[in-house]
């Protein structure tokens, strides 16, 4: 496997101390080649330095996709370039979107109507199962966790503890939520957006302070392999864009042409990139 380690700042000095210290506890077969951009900022310490440093990152994608590289690693704290860089390395769920989400954006196609020029009318039925089925099931899941949330914060602050009651009343909310559509979803997201950001900054100090040597040792400082657990999280973010491809008309559908951002725009949860590198 050829993995490419791309320091986006210009320290030479620094990317070979990178790719020595990744080739040492790379698995056996994993050929790390690690480049820094020859134009842009020696060290990254500013929004303007991180932007001026994304044509470098590119750059060297660029050169890698030519050389044969099988995967990358922007080593940045900002991940400066890594979107652009997706789009550029490996292009195809992206195209996949944009042209499976046309028919709904266009004329207001729904995904199950979309599959009728594959499956038919009778072969529609089967898709629609298969996604209904995990559909139902997260939802009773969905429902089960809010209620536990909702019970657990009712019983600290008022002494007030029945999970049923709970559990009942989050699927009328949920419920109620549906019957809105996407906008009760977007108005949601953008008032809870703001206090879920807050509460995983606290939480994320509050773990680091409290478990930071545990972490350290039971999370970052192991071994990994190739096995069940890697193919499992492989399999797992394949699927979520999976899922986004077949469903992307159901959401275009509500885009209204010339629709522009607005003052309460969703703020992106964070997200997790993975990277196809096995530690020894």
């Amino acid at each position: 496997m050829k993995l490419r380690l791309i320091n986006p700042n210009t320290s030479t000095s620094m990317t070979k101390k990178m790719g020595q210290t990744a080739q040492s506890v790379a698995s056996e077969g994993t050929k790390i080649l690690y480049r820094s951009p020859e134009t842009g900022p020696e060290s990254i310490e500013s929004h303007f330095d991180e932007a001026l440093s994304v044509i470098g990152v590119l750059d060297e994608i660029r050169k890698g996709e030519q050389e044969g590289t099988d995967s990358y690693i922007v080593a940045g704290f900002g991940d400066p370039g890594v979107c652009c860089a997706r789009s550029r390395a490996r292009p195809c769920h992206w195209y996949c979107l944009v042209i499976n989400g046309e028919a709904g954006y266009k004329y207001g196609i729904p995904f199950m109507v979309q599959a009728r020029s594959a499956f038919g009318f009778v072969g529609t039925k089967l898709p629609g199962i298969v996604r209904a089925v995990p559909a139902i099931v997260w939802y009773g899941f969905q429902s089960w966790v809010g209620a536990r949330a909702l019970n657990a914060v009712s019983a600290t602050l008022f002494g007030y503890d029945n999970m049923v009651i709970y559990f009942i009343l989050f699927q009328f909310i949920q419920i109620g939520l549906s019957i809105f559509g996407f906008q009760g979803i977007k108005w949601l997201e953008n008032i809870g957006s703001g206090f879920i950001l807050i509460s995983l900054v606290y939480m994320f100090i509050s773990i680091i302070n409290k478990y930071c040597d545990e972490i350290t040792t039971n999370l970052v400082n192991i071994e990994g392999t190739w096995g069940v657990e890697f193919w499992s999280a492989a399999m797992l973010f394949l699927g979520i864009y999976s899922t986004m491809m077949l469903n992307v008309s159901d959401y275009s559908r509500e885009l209204k042409k010339g629709t522009e951002k607005g003052l309460l725009t969703t703020i992106s949860p964070c997200r997790f990139y993975l990277v196809r590198f096995s530690w020894a």
